[in-house]
């Protein structure tokens, strides 16, 4: 017959040899921010002198239990839906004046969501994203638009 004492060390010996659970075991993903390129989180795009922006954060990612990473990239803006630019991926590259709707535009957001787990494009959700319950993280960049993509070079 097992006493409360003999069952408390049980418990105590499970938990000192790791997790019971393996969703407790599990860490979300790390992003160093000072490591995203770029590093600020507002840029300037000038159209007729830049074509494209880069974006990237395949130096400032890490999961610490070694779990794949996923992402989705979207554009956002004020007066429209979130657009989905890329999945899956470290690093993307914009080029504003390719899409109709920045074109006379001010300003902009470039964002990515990262996890571990898989990411879904849901542009009813805010992020739009569904990750399944598993933690998210978010970067996003301010892009000021100087001049029109009308205005030419």
């Amino acid at each position: 017959m097992r006493t409360a004492a003999t069952i408390s060390a049980f418990v105590v010996l499970i938990y000192s040899l790791g997790c019971v659970d393996e969703t407790e075991c599990a860490h979300a993903p790390i992003i160093d921010w000072a490591k995203t390129e770029p590093t600020g989180a507002e840029l300037t795009f000038q159209p007729g002198v830049d074509s494209s922006l880069s974006f990237s954060i395949a130096n400032a990612v890490v999961d610490p239990d070694g779990d794949e990473i996923d992402t989705v990239w979207y554009l956002s803006h004020n007066w429209g839906p979130a657009r989905l630019i890329g999945t899956g991926v470290l690093n993307t590259t914009v080029a504003p004046c390719e899409f109709s709707d920045l074109a006379q535009a001010e300003y902009f957001q470039v964002s990515v969501s990262v996890s571990d787990g898989v990411l879904k494009w849901d542009s009813n959700l805010e992020p739009p994203v569904d990750t399944g319950g598993k933690p998210l993280l978010q970067r996003t960049w301010i892009v000021h638009q100087v001049g029109s993509c009308n205005d030419g070079p």
